[in-house]
């Protein structure tokens, strides 16, 4: 597996309209869990040597 970068992310955004949603895709499920996964932060984790790019997600299940 080869993690994505953010220039990859950067080339992959050029021409997408700012407000169009972003989603949660996986061929290994983590996308199949109960209700809608939502993005609600991406940034920047720099702590000392550890510096990566952060996508957090939580998985919302609507009220019955």
């Amino acid at each position: 597996m080869r993690e994505l970068t953010v220039k990859e992310l950067r080339e992959a955004l050029v021409g997408v309209p700012g407000d169009l949603p972003v989603r949660l895709s996986s061929d290994t499920g983590v996308d199949q869990g109960y209700g809608y996964i939502i993005i609600e932060k991406a940034c920047r984790v720099k702590y000392g040597s550890i510096d990566y790019f952060d996508i957090y997600a939580n998985d919302y299940a609507e009220e019955e």
